[in-house]
C-alpha cells in the first residue's frame, strides 16, 4: 500500500511539470512501473475511471513510454 501511494505521489508531481528533463522522465517511468507492479487490474467497465488508466495508461501514452 505504501509503495502504491509513493508511486501515485511521484506520478502526480512529475506529470504537472511543463518541460520535464530526461532525468525526471526516467523517474516518472520508474514510478509508473512501480505503480503497475503494485496495482490490481480492473474489470473492463471500471477501467476508464480507474487510477490505473489515469496514472499509467494516459501517462504512458502522453510520454510515449
Amino acid at each position: 500500500m505504501a509503495t502504491k501511494e509513493l508511486a501515485i505521489t511521484q506520478i502526480n508531481a512529475l506529470s504537472k511539470l511543463e518541460s520535464p528533463t530526461g532525468s525526471q522522465l526516467s523517474q516518472l517511468k520508474r514510478a509508473i512501473d512501480l505503480l503497475d507492479e503494485s496495482s490490481a487490474l480492473f474489470t473492463p467497465h471500471e477501467r476508464a475511471r480507474s487510477s490505473r488508466h489515469r496514472l499509467m495508461d494516459k501517462m504512458k501514452h502522453k510520454y510515449q513510454f
